[in-house]
């Protein structure tokens, strides 16, 4: 019975250990990627705001986009959905860590385009 009790202790030990790497982890990613926003992305997004919430295991980003909504393709929204999953879901994505990803993607005209969001629950359910 004390030997199923020290592995109990020992599993929950390295497990709390491993969550606070990953919490500092993504709060160093935060802090290194903070101070050089507003950064270029591409052509026409601009990465404007990161942040990282240990207590629900999200990462956020924002997006804006240097052209209207209209501007984008049929199906733009869902293919980006898509490939976020593609890059989260790997073995180096957010997902595998056990963490959420979310996307907030706006317009020239500050309007919503679109939320890009990958879960360790939507990555094990693809």
């Amino acid at each position: 019975m004390k030997s199923i009790f020290v592995f109990l202790l020992l599993c929950f030990t390295v497990t709390g250990h491993a969550q606070e790497y990953s919490c500092n982890s993504f709060l160093e990613f935060e802090k290194e990627y903070s101070t050089k926003l507003p950064m270029k992305i591409d052509a026409v997004t601009t990465l404007v705001e990161l942040s990282v919430n240990c207590e629900t295991k999200i990462v956020k980003y924002v997006k804006h986009l240097s052209v209207s909504a209209e501007a984008l393709a049929k199906g733009f929204a869902q293919r980006k959905q898509r490939q976020y999953l593609n890059v989260h879901c790997n073995k180096q994505g957010h997902a595998s860590y056990g963490w959420s990803s979310i996307d907030y993607v706006y317009d020239k005209d500050v309007s919503l385009v679109m939320k890009l969001e990958a879960s360790p629950h939507m990555c094990r359910s693809r």
